[in-house]
């Protein structure tokens, strides 16, 4: 139903007690219209506003637009690059029953000059942006900005972070993290074992902490993450003569905030691998050129639901499926959509894989950097430094 429709059906209920709809189906409507809709009938009467702003509407707006049976859609990072003509850093959305539907997402005049943007998630509607003037958490669909204090440890101390975000359902709190990679005689110095550190942020605390952890080998962690279920998982380098070359599988639980690794299944070494989740489980997907055929091939396990229960490395993964697309070119995996397609990016292209009957479905986009959900919510990140878009202006960061 569309906005001029639900207008109509208010004013028809105001004259007649007759064609006054139950309640309980009117908030059914409501909670299956996009935010933009919302928040324009909020001003529809006292009522309507009370009960879009309600904690259990918002949820079962949520829950009803990330039921398992609807595919999502997409958004593209664009960096800005004077050479080819991009003067400003852009999202576009990719949407529709075939994903063929493109418009330009509005975003804040900071996020456009970022000379470094990196982002992460959504986690609910949310996502958490990492530029040069620090980290700010994003609701797109309630125009939101949330800017998040100073780190306890600079940039600038660090070759690398890899930063992530989430939700911890068990203390219904949001966090950040930020594995930080130390210089060699830097805070934290780099060495082939001992203690590393996580900076965790707590949306509920609006502050950051330092979490140590331990490590037997220097790990870097690769930006692609996975949530799921308050647990981080990511894919990563073991350094090893000081070259970052063994792959593992990482993972921070953000709720006991432990960090710990999860050993890869057994394969084909030439390969390399990305951790996606298919049906609400993390899946690995290996993948690289077949020599024989010229072409990719997509080797997938999934982690078993027991892990923590058993030490047997055997029982960590079972074997899903291996999918050998006539692509010749190498594109990395992102995620599985809910239809069983696999995703694969790069650079101008994506390709969704139908892992039935192996076909493949090529949809053209913008050159980009990221590729992430498209994701929107009533959930708002009011509090400590948070502003919408038209006061973004006279705002200034703290570096």
């Amino acid at each position: 139903m569309n906005d001029e429709a639900m207008q109509s059906m208010t004013k028809n209920s105001s004259k007649s007690s007759a064609t006054v709809l139950p309640e309980d189906l009117i908030l059914e409507i409501l909670s299956r219209l996009p935010v933009k809709s919302l928040l324009r009938f909020k001003s529809v009467s006292k009522s309507w506003y009370a009960l879009i702003q309600n904690p259990n509407f918002v949820f079962k707006h949520l829950q009803n637009f990330t039921i398992p049976s609807r595919n999502r859609d997409f958004i593209f990072l664009h960096r800005k690059d004077p050479v080819i003509g991009m003067e400003k850093n852009g999202l576009t959305s990719l949407s529709g029953k075939n994903l063929e539907v493109s418009f330009p997402i509005e975003i804040p005049n900071s996020f456009k000059k970022a000379n470094r943007i990196e982002i992460s998630g959504p986690s609910n509607g949310i996502y958490c942006v990492l530029t040069e003037n620090g980290i700010t958490l994003w609701n797109p669909a309630l125009r939101e900005l949330r800017f998040l204090p100073k780190h306890a440890i600079p940039f600038s101390a660090f070759v690398g972070s890899a930063c992530a975000f989430g939700f911890d359902c068990l203390s219904d709190d949001y966090k950040v993290i930020r594995k930080l990679l130390p210089k060699r005689g830097g805070p934290g110095t780099a060495t082939a074992s001992g203690a590393r550190m996580f900076e965790v942020y707590s949306l509920n605390t609006d502050s950051w902490k330092i979490v140590n952890v331990y490590e037997d080998s220097l790990v870097f962690l690769e930006n692609h993450c996975v949530n799921l279920n308050g647990i981080i998982y990511w894919a990563g380098y073991k350094e090893k003569r000081e070259a970052f070359i063994l792959k593992s599988v990482f993972a921070f639980n953000l709720g006991n905030e432990e960090y710990f690794e999860i050993p890869p299944p057994v394969f084909d070494k030439k390969k390399t691998f990305d951790v996606s989740m298919l049906n609400e489980s993390i899946a690995l997907i290996a993948y690289g050129l077949d020599v024989r055929s010229a072409s990719q091939r997509f080797d997938v396990w999934v982690l078993s639901e027991s892990y923590g229960s058993n030490g047997n490395n055997g029982d960590l993964w079972t074997f899903l499926l291996r999918l050998e697309p006539h692509i010749p070119k190498v594109l990395s995996p992102l995620w599985f959509q809910r239809n069983g397609e696999l995703v694969l990016f790069k650079n101008q292209k994506i390709i969704m894989l139908d892992p039935n009957c192996q076909g493949i479905k090529r949809i053209p986009i913008p050159r980009s950097r990221q590729v992430l959900f498209n994701e929107e919510s009533l959930i708002s990140i009011k509090g400590g430094k948070c502003i919408s878009y038209d006061e973004e202006t006279s705002h200034h960061f703290e570096t």
